[in-house]
């Protein structure tokens, strides 16, 4: 029966042609189809509408049909351009704002003409096919959905295979039609099927493929949608691999070309937007079709004439006809050629490991690409494994060879690691054959004209200077199985048979070091943990794995001790010597050491620039390095090494004598730069799997495996150690030089590296002479850690430099001037606001004389930002209002300095309730930055951020949601998601959530700051606090009073461990944990802790102070429901005395006091009537 709009399926085939598929003799019904068309929908979208064309939408305007027009730019006021900037709706209720005009179709309303062209045009034009859609929940907005690429490829394949059961149906062909993601989902699932046996079925009946719109590349607006992912509870799997440059899909575009057979897919692009460019919907090499839509139309037509069908029908009229002679010619192509006798030959150096685990995939695909029962008649069958050493490649030859040993006549393993070794092996198999040879080329022609099937292994092909192709015998017969280490030798393989071997899967690893360790599988759940942090630790490095089980195995510890052993004992534990069989290297850090040997033998520059970088890199962390760094510190070290160049910085601390650190491959012989030596290094490096690279948004990073960069930093001596510390600290000195904005910018990513450089600890192991090389260093790592925000570390550091150079912190130098600016800086951040106070006052007062207009207004803005932190907001603007004026005269109002100070006024003008004035200033700020700076910005962020929080204290809610909606997006692509500042973000917008009434939204994001707030800051931290103090507000405002009051008490007794009695945060806590006592019914602790608060409050505060006052009116409440009536009209009284001379009468909070009183006083009266009755 055929599907209909009200029976489609969410998940799986829907079938629209009256054709069932099943065959006559089962239905009685006409033949069975002959073809097969299924199309395939894209992301997030609605299993029938997103097939359902309609006619332009009208919007009605007063009755009357309208279009929208676009207001001319040149009458855009700046206040409405501003507003645009940030989306900012103008009505009074925000519109609920979905990015489906990204990637994504929806159903919409409105009067159209529709045609749902599946079932209302192919159904009618094809009626000897079976034509259907296939759906499937990718809806990234859905939190109940996580799912990835391939799970929905799997998914997709098995219902193919459930639909097509028998005998005819599994030889009809199948036509599949994509759209966007759908064209992935094809892809993926057909290069699945080539090396997985289950579908090869499928992949063998597929005669024709038509892709609209596919996201082959990726597409720059799928960055729209994935802040939402960033919301917890939403799954960015399938979003995230739409992003422009993704490696994912550039690794599947090549897998697919090699697994393509004479499919001839077509690739239709939108001509209206820029959804997914022609360039992304293309495939290299095939036919590409223009559709007149944008990119939710190429799925979408209105009927036969629709100009674009005309352009579609004729490909799948083409491929209908075509179809079946495709498809059985393919089937002749692939019928096995019959077995002419069992293994003869087998010259196989040793058994398969005991300890051999998981690579089944990997196995089978081996095993399917040189078959020698399918012929291939024009190529060689060739597969090629490349990676790291130690990671099991020639474990899987071995695994390979042993079970198609009785499929080949000959099996014969050649190790090539010397030319020397390559000849003895060559020779030894033209013996066994019955020939005598001297030479490698007489005994691969011996091969080659050998008429029965043999399998050649070439083991250990590394070099990278070498050309193994004189190892590979000529002509088409036989099969070659190569294993290297070296990225390149990819190019060996045939129709892209090869694999770029990395860690083993979680379950495979946790199953390898269990049976190495000698532990039972069984004993899998109560050593899980113990497991998963080995892995981690490693890397899951196949060979790591097993050495860290013979370690436990001889009980030198236990399974969950063995980390802090490594982490103590690395070296030792990663030289440990394995039982011979085990492994060619015997230890990890000899098979590494194979490959350092193998640069240090090369020729020219490459291998020892390698070497040099190669330490360089160990002095960092293993994760993704910006390669930038590298040439920011060429560029600085060019300016110190010629100081009348343009744009000299200001040199904090001369760095002439540190140009002689720099390494060979950073010459500055050149005027310009030149990466030619770094990328050179860089490649030699990559291609033998010592580092990796990472491409994120079109930056480059290098990465190194835990081991291999564990490997790299061990094999140096000390005095190594201490050389590429120094060569990599000049590298990070220099580069800051050159561009502090690189590190802020890229702060998310440098950290991990900064830290993993001080974590060296170098400097107590230095001479007098040495420190005076690295003190300068460490300032600059000082600046770094002050430019990120990383102000623990940076304490540690400064307290560090201190003793090493014998200053008094307190008492600042003319010499060390830099050294206490950071230093006031970190108190301020820290809390010890006043020291910081202190500390800059006694700069500006001892140094007066000798600091320059620019120096003191340095110091004078260091000072200002002190007072803010310690809430001297007043101060704080007499100091910054200077500054501003001072800047006006020298600088233009779009300078980099000038725009912080007015930032920083700003701020003191917010914290000072003039938040009119604060608005006014950041609006400009904003609107001049975000014409120069990028939108990932963090000047303009953090001025975005604050705009927010001030038209949050205005009343301004929709725009306080739309600008910080707008910087919570724009952190989630740049930071990590335990940053103080994009936690802070979430934070308020979470505020403005609960004040707008959108109490989900804000409770959901406020436990999502707290979780990750506990994960790295203290319990006391001052921000965390305020967390759980607001999501403990939201609880209450959400009717969950229970966790409201546990979590208030909570965050009260630690305010009250680490504040005196009389701090405002503390008192105000105080209140809001006494006003839920007192709405929940626990009058006798409100009444308590109220008048505690009232009490402190009249000692610290002003009587007309607002927050005394609503303390003093609470109060009153708890009194009146608590029966102490007369107590409770007094303190009303009081309250409204006082409110009288603040406010005009008129004021409506005061009314509100005044009938309060005026119903209470009734009250009263009748209670004393009644006592009199």
């Amino acid at each position: 029966m055929a599907c209909t709009k009200d029976t489609v399926k969410d998940v799986g085939l829907n079938i629209w042609s009256s054709q069932t598929g099943d065959s006559p003799a089962q239905t009685g019904y006409s033949p069975a189809p002959t073809v097969d068309i299924i199309a395939v929908q894209g992301l997030g979208s609605h299993p029938y509408y997103t097939w359902e064309a309609k006619s332009p939408r009208i919007m009605q305007v007063d009755g009357k049909s309208s279009q929208s027009k676009e207001v001319p730019s040149e009458r855009k006021s700046r206040s409405t351009k501003f507003k645009t900037y940030f989306k900012i709706p103008t009505c009074s209720r925000r519109p609920t704002v979905t990015p489906e005009h990204v990637l994504t179709d929806a159903n919409e309303g409105g009067h159209s003409r529709k045609c749902m062209w599946i079932r209302d045009l192919l159904v009618p034009l094809f009626p000897e096919a079976r034509i259907a859609t296939y759906s499937y929940k990718s809806d990234w907005r859905d939190r109940n959905i996580k799912t990835t690429l391939r799970e929905c490829a799997l998914l997709f394949l098995n219902v193919l295979k459930q639909n097509r059961g028998g005998e005819e149906e599994r030889q009809r062909p199948i036509i599949l039609i994509g759209h966007s993601l759908g064209c992935l989902v094809i892809q993926q699932a057909l290069v699945i099927a080539a090396s997985n046996r289950n579908f090869s079925e499928l992949r063998q009946a597929c005669a024709g493929l038509m892709f609209l719109g596919g996201p082959f590349q990726g597409s720059d607006l799928a960055i729209y949608g994935q802040w939402l992912a960033g919301i917890p509870g939403l799954d960015a799997n399938l979003l995230s691999l739409l992003k422009k440059h993704n490696d994912a899909l550039y690794h599947l575009q090549t897998d697919f070309c090699g697994a393509e057979e004479d499919w001839d897919p077509i690739c239709y692009y939108e001509k209206q937007g820029n959804v997914v460019t022609m360039q992304s919907s293309s495939l290299q090499g095939r036919r590409m079709i223009p559709l007149n839509t944008d990119h939710s139309g190429l799925n979408k037509f209105n009927g036969e004439n629709d100009e674009n069908f005309l352009l579609v029908l004729p490909e799948i009229r083409r491929m209908v006809r075509d179809g079946s002679g495709i498809v059985k010619k393919r089937s002749k192509f692939q019928e096995p050629a019959p077995l002419k006798q069992r293994n003869i030959h087998w010259i196989v150096p040793r058994i398969v490991n005991k300890l051999f685990t998981g690579r089944d995939d990997l196995i089978l695909r081996i095993q399917e690409a040189l078959d020698p029962h399918t012929t291939m008649p024009t190529q060689q069958k060739r597969f090629v494994i490349t990676g790291m050493g130690g990671q099991g490649k020639s474990e899987i030859c071995l695994k390979v060879a042993n079970l198609m040993q009785e499929k080949f006549w000959g099996v014969f393993w050649v190790n090539v690691d010397t030319p020397s070794t390559a000849k003895s092996d060559f020779i030894a198999i033209a013996k066994r054959l019955g020939h005598e040879v001297g030479e490698i080329r007489e005994a691969s022609q011996i091969l080659a004209n050998t008429k029965e099937n043999w399998l050649l292994i070439l083991d250990n092909a590394d070099d990278t200077d070498f050309d193994y192709q004189v190892y590979i015998p000529t002509g088409f017969h036989g099969a070659i199985l190569i294993t290297s280490r070296n990225a390149e030798s990819k190019r060996y393989s045939n129709l892209n048979a090869y694999e770029d071997l990395e860690g083993l899967e979680s379950t495979d690893a946790k199953a390898l070091l269990l049976q190495a360790s000698d532990i039972s599988q069984k004993l899998l759940a109560t050593n899980d943990e113990a497991a998963q942090e080995i892995l981690d630790l490693l890397g899951s490095h196949t060979l790591a794995l097993i050495q860290a089980g013979a370690y436990i195995s001889k009980k030198h510890c236990s399974l969950s001790e063995y980390p802090a052993v490594y982490k103590r004992l690395r070296k030792r534990l990663s030289e440990y010597r394995l039982k011979p069989g085990l492994s060619r290297y015997q230890s990890v850090y000899a098979t590494f050491e194979a490959s350092a040997e193998m640069l240090e033998h090369s020729t020219g520059d490459a291998g020892n620039d390698a070497l040099a970088l190669l330490a360089i890199l160990s002095m960092f962390n293993s994760t993704g390095l910006p390669l930038y760094l590298f040439e920011g510190a060429w560029r600085g070290a060019a300016l110190v090494f010629d100081p009348s160049k343009d744009g000299m910085p200001m040199i904090h601390y001369k760095l002439q004598d540190h140009l002689t650190f720099l390494p060979d491959l950073l010459s500055l012989d050149s005027e310009e730069w030149d990466g030619f030596r770094l990328n050179e290094a860089i490649s030699t490096l990559v291609s033998l799997y010592l580092v990796t690279w990472q491409n994120a948004n079109g930056e480059r990073r290098l990465s190194m495996h835990p081991v291999a960069h564990a490997w790299a930093k061990d094999r140096q001596s000390t005095t190594q150690q201490r050389n590429s510390w120094l060569t990599a600290g000049c590298v990070v000195a220099f580069s800051y030089q050159d561009d502090f904005d690189f590190w802020r910018l890229n702060a998310r990513y440098l950290r991990p590296h900064i830290n993993s450089f001080l974590d060296m600890n170098a400097v107590h192991t230095l001479s007098f002479e040495e420190k005076k090389v690295v003190i300068p260093i460490l300032m600059h790592c000082g600046f770094i850690l002050s430019l990120i925000g990383d102000w623990g570390r940076l304490g540690d550091l400064v307290d560090n430099i201190f003793c090493e150079l014998k200053l008094d912190s307190e008492r600042p130098t003319e010499e060390a001037l830099e050294l206490y600016m950071i230093h006031g800086d970190r108190l301020s951040k820290l809390g010890d606001c006043e020291k910081a106070i202190q500390l800059f006052e006694n700069i500006l007062k001892s140094r007066e004389t000798l600091l320059t207009t620019e120096r003191r207004l340095v110091v004078q803005y260091r000072l200002a930002t002190a007072c803010l932190e310690n809430n001297q907001a007043k101060e704080a603007i007499v100091l910054l209002e200077d500054i501003v004026v001072s800047q006006n005269s020298t600088l233009s109002e779009i300078d980099a300095d000038s725009l912080t100070s007015r930032h920083e006024l700003a701020h003191a003008y917010f914290m000072d309730n003039q938040v009119p004035r604060a608005i006014s200033i950041l609006e400009e700020i904003v609107w001049i930055s975000a014409d120069m700076l990028p939108e990932t910005h963090p000047h303009l962020l953090s001025s975005c951020q604050l705009l927010g929080m001030a038209y949050h204290a205005d009343g301004q809610i929709n725009e306080s949601i739309s600008t910080l909606e707008h910087v919570v997006k724009v952190e989630a692509t740049i930071l990590l998601e335990t940053d103080i500042t994009r936690l802070l973000s979430q934070y308020e917008l979470a505020r403005v959530y609960h004040t707008a009434g959108q109490t989900e939204r804000a409770l959901e994001l406020l436990e999502y700051v707290v979780k990750m707030q506990a994960t790295t800051l203290a319990e006391t931290d001052k921000s965390r606090l305020e967390s759980q103090y607001e999501l403990a507000r939201v609880y209450h405002t959400a009717g969950q009073t229970e966790r409201a009051l546990e979590l208030l008490e909570y965050v009260v007794k630690v305010k009250a461990s680490i504040l005196p009695e009389t701090d405002k945060s503390r008192l105000s806590f105080q209140y809001e944990l006494a006003y839920v006592y007192h709405i929940s019914g626990q009058t006798e602790r409100a009444l308590e802790l109220l008048e505690h608060v009232v009490t402190i409050e009249a000692t610290i505060l002003l009587e007309t102070d607002k927050s005394r006052l609503k303390s003093q009116y609470e109060l009153a409440r708890v009194y009146h429901t608590a029966g102490q009536m007369e107590r409770a009209l007094e303190l009303l009284k009081y309250v409204i005395q006082i409110e009288r001379t603040i406010y005009e009468s008129d004021d409506r909070n005061l009314i509100l006091l005044e009938d309060l009183l005026a119903e209470w006083l009734e009250e009263k009266g009748a209670e004393s009537q009644g006592e009199e009755e």
